[in-house]
Formats: structure tokens, sequence, C-alpha cells
């Protein structure tokens, strides 16, 4: 990196801190983002290679300043979003930067790491207080997670989009060649990028702080290091030995100290796009002899190498100059509807060039072939981490790296499309025949240059566009015409799309732009909104009046739309169309599956990775508690299994969410989380009966699978009750208590039953439990149980009444009551009964024996008349009383009085 002007001189302290003023910037003019310097201090600490967690607070507010660490382009680490075209890859390391507080997360490849502070505004002071640095260590994998492939590189290596047709990447399409339910694949590559960029926009950082123990980073850079930009202080290129620096000082010893494993691959040889038939390739590095420097760095280093630039040139010689320019990105009028950054590719390049840095997908693949080849080859040799790299990859694909035959890996291939004139649609042809639209015979040949029937169109474009066969019914078969193909297109179009695709009216969406963490200033922007339309119009068109009258209107829309264009004096590397549609001229296979594959591409959503097969979504089951379960837990763990009924899929991603009000909104959401894993605890789930959960995974080709829906109630309460008693007053009669609970539960003992019958005083404790497994108690006591009698003593003061005069005599009594429980409630006399009749026999027997008493009361004092029948033993008056107490029990004691004979 080139060294950055400070000023040291200008520093100023106070003993809390440090300050500057700077009264100029520089700025190299129309470089102002990629070459600036606006001074300030910069203070280098000695750290070992490692993570740290960066703490910086200023004296001066964020707006008016800058913090960086070790030459990072801080601009390109304050924002988020993703590090990928499909937005796949998540930034996840970025600076935070509030008030004067600076935080960042950066590994260290070097013995020191440098923190800087620029102003922002001239004549704004800006200054430092306090820089802390903690240690990170490096992250062991869970139990249960894969091992992680990272790749980092340019354009070469890239995922492209759709709208990015047919451009590729090996980085893309390497990901097939393992079997990931051992190992994930994560492509962080991108467009323009070395190994300065990468480095200063967080790229390489954000890939160390993700990676665990063990992963390894695939690293691929020299083409856009080749750039001549090398002093701009954000520029692309490196010197020779800057080059050099940035391997052995910054990448390796930066992935080391993360316990990861490097894997260097060299850069592939561009091609010579105007290279004529017989040419023999070279290596294009030969200014500066990237490939040569890494290879040497690697040795040096101890580091496993994939020399990918020596094999591409054997592969570019092995195919020849007409088979390997058709794979470079060689695009002529109605190829794609896809774009570059200078606007459609669907009339030619818009650069007006054959570009041979970047290429196919049919190349792309050969590059991930290579690179897998290697590996079983270093493997052989006896390299531990090729060996280790080699045991993830799909036991076809191992077979095929050591015997050479890759007929059961790249079922696609034509023995007939891979050299000389039969390859120039060979990228086209592999993918219409991967997707099952087109084939091959039992020989593994395709014929390009056969004609094509229109019952084979038919059946082709119906199962590429899914629709039904019967919507071109009335071509009658025969030898595919131009015109004919023309008119199905149409029909195919309206039959799918009920309003234009984004191809034909976007361009494709707007480009990144710079400073974007997914620009690509490689991508030629030399001419700017090229649109999609033919460039001829159809009043321009000379042989229009050759087509069939009943066919006009259909080929003449499908012109309009740009579904069928002029063939002729169309030219790959140029931006021109022709002025003769050849309405009657046969179609050949291969013309056929380029018209299909321009189908194919305009059929698909625009950003999506463009490697992509049909694919049947994934199923996501929820694995972890029954719908409608009370959980007595605020964290619990979801899981769920994935299945895929594509060979090979596996999970990449998952995305769990959680609601309480049917999905009005969400309680919390993991967002799209890339991991293999498939479980997550969740955190904090607040006590709710209504809590609904789902869960949906992505399979390896970006699929997302339905959601799983789950209905769980979190109650982490333990639940209570209220006791219910027959009666709370005395009684002596047995006591039933019920309890109440105030939600569902389930009676742990008495049988399970609610209700508890007390005979006696004492107490019974209910144990319960909820729906959720939380556990209750009640206890219900009585005391008011008295079954025992109260005691009762009566004493007269007369218990014999003589002489017999038959004279009335009062009586009165004594009453003694009482009850140890419940107390007395009533003593009454209850009766006074005489054993001899009250108007009996004998002389002067008088009646009204017993006079004053007042029965149902305590009435002590009374009359009883001395008499008694003249020819009896003697009278006897009972006189009975009754003790109540306040339960109900009852004693009743008889006394005496006589009247003796």
């Amino acid at each position: 990196m080139p060294p950055r002007e400070v000023h040291i001189a200008t520093i100023t302290s106070d003993g809390t801190g440090f300050y500057i003023t700077e009264p100029v910037f520089f700025a190299e003019p129309s470089q102002e983002k990629a070459n600036y310097n606006n001074y300030g201090m910069a203070f280098r600490i000695q750290a070992p290679p490692g993570a740290y967690s960066v703490y910086v607070k200023t004296t001066s507010d964020a707006a008016d300043t800058t913090v960086a660490v070790s030459g990072m382009q801080t601009s390109r680490l304050l924002g988020g979003g993703s590090w990928d075209s499909a937005k796949l890859v998540p930034r996840k390391y970025i600076v935070e930067a509030r008030g004067k507080e600076w935080k960042y997360t950066y590994v260290n490849g070097r013995d020191y790491l440098d923190i800087e502070i620029e102003p922002n505004k001239t004549m704004i002071p800006v200054g430092i207080e306090e820089i802390v640095l903690q240690p990170i260590l490096p992250e062991q994998r869970e139990d249960g997670t894969l091992p992680t492939i990272f790749t980092l590189g340019d354009s070469t290596v890239k995922s492209y989009i759709f709208n990015e047709t047919p451009m590729s990447g090996w980085g893309q399409v390497i990901d097939p060649m393992f079997n990931l339910r051992k190992v994930n694949v994560i492509n962080y590559s991108m467009g323009g990028r070395s190994f300065k960029s990468a480095y200063t926009e967080g790229r390489l950082n954000d890939i160390l702080m993700s990676g665990k123990i063990g992963d390894y980073l695939f690293i691929q850079f020299g083409h856009n290091d080749e750039s001549t930009d090398e002093l701009r202080r954000f520029g692309r290129g490196a010197t020779e030995a800057m080059y050099e620096t940035y391997i052995k000082e910054i990448y390796l010893p930066a992935i080391r100290a993360r316990g990861m494993i490097p894997v260097l691959v060299t850069p592939m040889s561009r091609v010579r796009g105007d290279a004529a038939p017989g040419y023999v390739y070279t290596n294009s590095f030969m200014n500066r002899k990237f490939p040569d420097i890494m290879k040497r760095s690697a040795q040096e280093s101890g580091v496993t190498l994939i020399d990918l630039n020596s094999e591409s040139i054997k592969y570019y010689n092995e195919i020849g100059v007409e088979a390997t320019t058709a794979i470079v990105m060689s695009i002529e009028a109605g190829e794609t509807p896809g774009m570059t950054s200078g606007g459609s590719y669907a009339n030619g390049h818009p650069s007006n060039k054959v570009d041979g840095t970047h290429f196919k997908e049919a190349l792309a693949k050969q590059f991930a072939r290579i690179i897998v080849t290697e590996l079983v080859k270093m493997r052989q040799a006896g390299d531990t981490t090729s060996a280790a790299l080699a045991s993830y990859l799909k036991e076809e694909v191992a077979s095929a790296a050591l015997t050479g035959d890759w007929s059961e890996v790249f079922t696609e291939m034509a023995g007939d499309t891979t050299t000389g004139e039969g390859a120039y649609y060979r990228n086209q042809i592999e993918k219409l025949i991967q997707l099952k639209v087109m084939s091959k015979d039992a020989q593994g040949n395709f014929y390009p240059d056969m004609a094509m029937t229109v019952s084979e169109f038919v059946v082709s474009i119906s199962k590429l566009m899914n629709v039904e066969e019967s919507t071109f019914a009335g071509y009658p078969n025969g030898e595919l015409s131009r015109e004919v193909m023309g008119a199905i297109l149409d029909d195919a179009y309206h039959a799918k799309f009920t309003s234009k695709p984004k191809y034909m009216t976007d361009y494709n969406g707007a480009s990144e732009a710079p400073g974007e963490p997914c620009y690509d200033p490689y991508l030629d922007p030399a001419s700017n909104c090229v649109m999609y339309y033919p460039l001829v119009s159809w009043e321009q068109l000379t042989d229009t009046a050759q087509i069939a009258p009943h066919l006009v209107s259909k080929v003449k829309d499908a012109y309009e739309l740009g579904l069928i264009r002029s063939e002729k004096g169309i030219s790959r590397g140029k931006m021109v169309n022709g002025t003769e549609l050849e309405p009657q001229l046969t179609v050949p296979r291969e013309k056929a599956a380029k018209t299909l594959y321009f189908m194919w591409v305009l059929l698909q959503v625009i950003d999506v990775e463009n490697d992509v097969l049909p694919n049947t979504p994934p199923v996501t089951t929820q694995s972890s508690y029954i719908d409608g379960q009370y959980l007595n837990v605020n964290t619990p763990t979801f899981t769920w299994s994935f299945s895929d009924a594509d060979a090979g899929d596996a999970q990449r991603a998952y995305q769990v969410q959680g609601s309480t009000d049917n999905w009005q909104t969400t309680a919390f959401d993991t967002g799209e989380v890339i991991e293999t894993r498939t479980s997550y605890e969740a955190s904090a789930m607040q006590d709710n009966d209504n809590w609904s959960i789902r869960i949906r995974t992505m399979d390896t080709r970006g699929a997302w699978s339905e959601w799983a829906y789950r209905r769980l109630a979190i109650d982490t309460t333990a639940p209570t009750a209220r006791v219910e008693y027959s009666t709370t007053a005395m009684t002596n009669q047995d006591v039933i208590v019920t309890i109440e609970p105030n939600e569902q539960v389930t009676i742990t003992n008495n049988n399970g039953a609610s209700s508890y019958t007390f005979s006696q005083n004492g107490s019974f404790t209910f144990e319960f439990m909820d729906r959720a497994g939380n556990a209750g108690t009640v206890t219900a006591s009585v005391n008011n149980i008295d079954k025992t009698a109260p005691e009762l003593n009566i004493v007269l003061d007369k218990t014999t009444l003589f002489p017999v005069n038959h004279q009335l005599e009062t009586i009165n009594a004594s009453v003694y009551a009482e009850d140890g429980m419940s107390q007395i409630d009533s003593v009454v006399l209850t009766s006074i009964t005489s054993n001899e009749p009250d108007d009996g026999l004998g002389g002067g027997d008088k009646p009204n024996d017993i006079q004053g008493a007042e029965y149902g009361t305590l009435d002590t004092s009374f009359m009883l008349r001395a008499e008694r029948a003249a020819n009896g033993s003697g009278r006897v008056y009972t006189i009975t009383y009754t003790a109540t107490d306040k339960a109900g029990n009852e004693t009743m004691v008889s006394v005496t009085v006589t009247v003796p004979r």
C-alpha cells in the first residue's frame, strides 16, 4: 500500500488527548474517491497477527472525523448490505461510529496496526483521547456444524445474477462439486477486486471474522492487480513487490491467525478476443508476473497452491481458438437479454469487443473441474490440505478427477460441441441439455447443424416455459423455419407473460454505483443505456414480404419484442443487427438452442444467481414440540428437518420468526441466516398463549421452502388455585373442599380429583401441574368440624316432694353446659314428664301438676305438685334439658323429682 503523508509536526496535546487542524486537503482530479488525503494523524500500535476489537474515542464528532484501521477504507465499512450480487452473503462486520466513539472488529496480519484519524473538513480540529485493543480469540466450530470453504476473488470467481447472463465465475459453479452435506461453500468474490481492494473494503476481514478454526479460504487475484493505479490510495493495482507483500504479510498471517487454512489459486490467463484459428495461447501475465509470484510465495510459505493459470492455457490450446472464443464473453445479437454496465447485451456486446477476461458458464465449469482435479492430484502427492478438501468432494467428482472421465458429472456436455465450429453455441447447448429441454443421442452427440423440427421445438419450448403444447396447435410438423419459430415464440411469450419482463423495460435495472459493495468497475461502461430492442426497426427489414400472410402479425410482434432478430450480418464482439430476417430459412438445432436460451433468461428474476436449474423447493418440517404445546421456558430451542427432492441439494440457510398476533406483526425474526444448523434457541420469548412460530429453509441453489408453522404457548408462571369449602361454619358433618385453578391443570395427587372430603379437622395439599409443566400447590385447612357432644350437668334444689299435700312446689334447676370446641349454642328445657297421669285417681287429686315451665328456653324455675296416686308406688317427675353446641351436636340430660309413697 502506498505510504500516506500525515503532519506529525502540527500535532498538539493538552495531556488528555492529541489534536490537529488541517488547512488544506489533497485530492487527485477526477479520482477524488480513489486518491485523496486529508492528512491528520496516525498511531502505530504493536499487536501480533490476530483479531481485535478496536475502540477509539475522538475529541471530535463523527461528522467531522474519519477513523480508519491500517489503511481500511472507512466509507466502505459504515453500511450494511451484502457482499454479492444475489444478496445471499450479508455484510456482518461493519464500523460503528456514534458521536465520538468508533468501534472496529479487525483481523491483523502484521505485527502492528495503525489507527488513522483524518478530519472531514478543513480548519476543524480533530483529535483522539483513547485507543483500546481487545484480542478476539479464534472460534471453534460448534458441534454439528459443517466446515466452510470460502472463495475470494475477482470477476472470474464471482457469482453472477441473471441480469448479467451469460457471464459466470468458477466460484459460482464449484459448489456442486462438493458434497454439501459435508461442507459449506460461500463465495465472497466480486468483480473489479484485487488483493488490495478486497482488503481495504473489508471483504477479507468479514471472511476472517466469520470463519471458524479449520475453515478454508481459496484466494485468486491478479487481473485487477494489473491496473496501473497502484499509487492511488484506494486504487486496485499493485506492483509485483506490493502483490507479494499482500500475500505474505497481510493475507496469509491473518488467515492463519484465525485458525483458517489458505489455498492460493493463480489467475487464469486472459484470452485474446481477436485470435485467429491456429493461434497458440500463451500466458497473458507478461508485464507483471503475478502467477509466478503467487507460486513462489506459496512454496516459501508452505501454502497449497492450484496453478489455474498454467492449466487454463493448456485447456485453451486443447479445445482450440474457435471453441475458446465461443465460451469467453463473445456476444452477438440475440444471445441473451442480460446486460453489462454499458447496457443490454441483446444486440451484441455494448463495448464492441470480445471480452477475453470474462467467460460464460461452460468455461466456468471447466475451471472448477481443473481446480478439483488439481486437489485430487495433490492429495495423491501427499498434500494434507488437498487431501482434506478432496474428502469433501462428491464421490463421482473425485472419481472423475482420477480417471479423467467427466461424463457422469457434466452430463450436459456433448461430444460434438466442445471443439471446432460445433462449439459456437456450446454454452447455450449445455444449458438446454442440463435443463432437459434439449437432448443428445445415445452416443452423446448433439448435432448442432441438423435441422430442427417444428414438433421438437414445440416440445422444447413447452418444457422450458411450462406452457401446454396445445398452445402451439396448428403448426404442421416438418423442418422449423424462422417464420414459424417467430410465430411460436410470440405464442409462448403471450401465454407466459402478462407484462413485460424487466429485461425489456429496465435494461436489467440500475447498475451498482462506484463505492457500493457489488460495484464491478471491470464491466466496461463504454456505451451507456444501450437498449434491449432491435437496432433495426421492422420497417427497415428488407424481406418481411416473404413471410406467410397468416404469420406476419405474430412474427412482427415477436421481432418488436426482441424474441427473434436478424441472424444475417451479425457478429460476436460487435453490436450490430442485420436487415434480413430470412423467414423461410430452416433453423438448425444450434440456432434453436440460442433462441431457447434467450427465452430461458427472459423468464428469470433478474437478481437471482444465473446458474440455477429448475429447482424443487425444499420442505421444512418442524420437529420440536407439537402443535398447541405449552412450554415453561422463555428460551425454547426450535429444531427442524430439511428435505429436498433434488439430488445434492442441502440446506444453505434458515429463517425463524415468531408472532403473538396472528402475524400482523413479528415479535422476533432471525433474518436469513446462512448456516446449515437445524436448530435455533430463541431468547426472551414473553409469556403468551398465542405464539406462532414459523421456520423456512433455503437450499444450496437459493430456493426457499414454504413456512412450517407451530402454535405454542409460553407459560413460565406456576398455576394457582382458589379453595372452596362446602361450609366454613362449625359443623358436625364432613367438610368437602374443592379447588378452582386459575388455568387448566392436571391434579397429580388425590387420584386426580379436585375435591377432598375432611371427616375431621386437618389440612390437605393439592398438587397440580399446568399444560406447560409448571407445578403449583394449594393447601386446604379445615378446623370447623366438631363431632363431640357438649357436656351437660343438671342440679335441682329439690329432688323429693314431701309431704304429699297436693300443693305446688317451686323447683330451681342449676344448669351447667360446656363445649371445648365449637362452644355452646343453646341450652333449653326440653320436657317435664310424670310417670302418672296428671289427673289421677285418689282423694284430693288436683289437675295441672306441672306449671310454670317454658319449654324450648333455658327455664330453670318451675312448679311441681306434691301429689301421687294413692295406690301407686310413688310419683316420678322427669326433667330433661338439651344442650346444643354450635356444630349441632346435642346432649340431653334428665333428672328426677320424686313424690314418695
